[in-house]
């Protein structure tokens, strides 16, 4: 006897399961679900979230305005010690702090990594070989006894704290080498950057307080000046 192509069961007698052919019955939110199996599940957005259907590539846009301040891009804050900086704010609620320090660099290499490290800087090669000084200089100027090293590894433990020290990853591989045979081959570059402070230890003297009005930047050192850049987030 002929069967028709279509059963009139529905009721699903084969027990097929969304997942066996691809069917989307909801969407998870961290630890939470919402499931639909009858129909779509439906995205709403209240301001200032946009949601935006782009069938042709199957996606769904969810986007929102930043909400990012980004206070003295082109100003630096200068606090002297024991000075106090307030900065006002629009924000309903009190935002995140993100504090940039001016640190000076000093940045290890080997000669053969000259044309990388140019490039990850952002100088000539020529400006860099004129700039860039030898492990003597270095050694003297931080006040450094040359003879008791005896590998790179021991001089890094002799470099003050006060440096930001960045070793190049050819150094690294060389830095268990006897330091005087390799101390030729050694260049520093000395440049400023901007470095994010993480946490209280990476600058015990800054203390920052905020609220739903304002942000309150101090220098509680004694001896110490800092030059500073802002970004608030909410």
């Amino acid at each position: 006897m002929r069967q028709p192509l279509h059963s009139p069961r529905k009721n699903n007698p084969h027990q097929v399961k969304p997942k066996q052919i691809g069917a989307m019955v909801g969407i998870k939110v961290g630890q939470e679900s919402v499931k639909n199996r009858d129909s779509y599940v439906e995205l709403e957005a209240d301001e200032p979230i946009k949601i935006v259907p782009n069938p042709g590539q199957h996606k769904v846009i969810i986007s929102a305005p930043s909400a990012v301040k980004d206070f003295y891009r082109k100003k630096e804050i200068t606090l002297k010690p024991q000075e106090s900086h307030v900065i006002q704010h629009e924000f309903d609620r009190s935002p995140v702090v993100d504090v940039y320090k001016r640190v000076t660099i000093s940045h290890f290499f080997i000669r053969e990594e000259i044309d990388k490290v140019a490039k990850d800087i952002g100088i000539a090669r020529s400006q860099l070989e004129r700039s860039a000084v030898s492990l003597e200089v270095f050694c003297r100027k931080a006040k450094i006894d040359r003879a008791e090293l005896v590998t790179f590894n021991t001089f890094l433990k002799r470099v003050p704290k006060t440096y930001n020290v960045f070793v190049s990853e050819g150094l690294r591989k060389l830095s268990e080498r006897p330091f005087r045979e390799i101390e030729g081959n050694v260049r520093i570059a000395e440049y400023r950057v901007w470095l994010k402070i993480v946490g209280s230890k990476a600058s015990p003297d800054l203390e920052i307080s905020s609220n739903e009005k304002r942000v309150v930047i101090k220098n509680a050192s004694e001896k110490e000046a800092y030059t500073l850049k802002v970004v608030l987030r909410a």
